[in-house]
């Protein structure tokens, strides 16, 4: 029996949550050999559509961002020497693809311990959650549950060969949620 509460209620009882509890249970093991202080604990999610980080702080989430310009010439009648940041109506930065591992290194400084993702555009991403001391998890969600939700591979083909051949984590959703939520 596992010393950690149930973290995944709304999950099936399947090999993908095993094998995700045994992981964490893994790095959490202060005594075992996979362990992993806690700072360095870093974990990734793509957010359109795969996990969305409700409770996280704006300081703790990477993405896509609208530029910003500094407006030196604001006007305030009440004050002197106002300025202001306003944002631009085009795009600072993609976080997509290639870019992704570097906005997490340059938000971070570190590789994360999981990355999860639903798209050819989060497997340079899950990529870079592997280091040569560490395998890390990588979740690819297999959107496979026209139910649900609905059911769709088209922009995942490439994360999906790549889960097969270097054993990645598959999350059917599917098989291994008991609930979906939308």
């Amino acid at each position: 029996m596992s010393p950690y509460p149930d973290h995944l209620p709304s999950w099936n009882d399947t090999p993908t949550r095993r094998a995700i509890t045994a992981f964490v249970e893994a790095v959490a093991d202060e005594h075992g050999p996979a362990f992993v202080p806690p700072a360095e604990r870093i974990a990734v999610f793509d957010n359109d559509g795969t996990l969305w980080l409700y409770g996280i702080p704006p300081e703790r989430v990477i993405g896509s961002a609208l530029g910003l310009d500094f407006d030196q010439d604001a006007v305030d009648d009440d004050a002197a020497d106002v300025t202001r940041l306003v944002y631009k109506s085009t795009t600072e930065f993609l976080d997509d693809g290639p870019q992704k591992p570097i906005r997490i290194w340059s938000r971070t400084g570190r590789r994360p311990l999981l990355a999860c993702g639903n798209a050819n555009g989060d497997v340079p991403m899950m990529r870079f959650a592997r280091t040569g001391e560490r395998t890390g998890l990588r979740l690819l969600v297999l959107h496979d549950d026209a139910d649900r939700e609905f059911a769709y591979t088209a922009g995942a083909e490439d994360a999906l060969d790549r889960a097969r051949s270097h054993d990645w984590t598959v999350i059917s959703m599917k098989n291994d949620w008991a609930t979906v939520t939308q």
